[in-house]
């Protein structure tokens, strides 16, 4: 089996971590507060791409699964709640790239199972102004099970 899917989103509003140096004044004197930590709204973003997806299994229980998705995430406005634009950003936590395969061996008593998933780089959040990015992340699973009953078409009786 093996498919394609397109998809596009309208995102509105997102939220966005926005770290900045903050001037006000305290007490009549003029002061300014480092690394103030707050979030701001995203609007207005588009959230578009494809997905390609894969699953084959042998006859013998010897399988794989592949998923790979693309996302072309707009950059947005991020504004402060008094309507203040502190810079643009795609929407944070999504990743152009991502991927993830498995391959297995599954029968009725045993099943391995080995998995890779890699996601690529992506936003954070603001620190005066500018795009902070989370570098890319991968994972490897293994996963091993063994059935030592065996299994029978009607449950034991009392």
């Amino acid at each position: 089996m093996a498919g394609v899917g397109l998809f596009r989103k309208n995102v509105e509003n997102f939220a966005v971590d926005v770290i900045s140096d903050v001037n006000m004044m305290v007490d009549g004197q003029p002061v300014t507060v480092q690394n103030y930590s707050t979030q701001a709204g995203g609007q207005d973003a588009v959230s578009q791409g494809v997905e390609l997806y894969a699953q084959h299994t042998l006859p013998f229980g010897l399988g794989v699964q592949f998923n790979y998705t693309y996302n072309d995430a707009s950059k947005a406005a991020v504004r402060l709640e008094d309507g203040t634009e502190v810079g643009k950003t795609s929407m944070p936590g999504s990743a152009k790239n991502q991927t993830n395969l498995t391959m297995f061996y599954e029968t009725d008593s045993l099943l391995l199972r080995a998995s890779y998933n890699r996601r690529g780089e992506l936003v954070q959040g603001l620190v005066n102004g500018l795009n902070v990015f989370e570098e890319p992340y991968y994972q490897v699973d293994l996963n091993a099970a063994y059935n030592i009953t065996p299994r029978s078409a009607s449950p034991p009786r009392c």
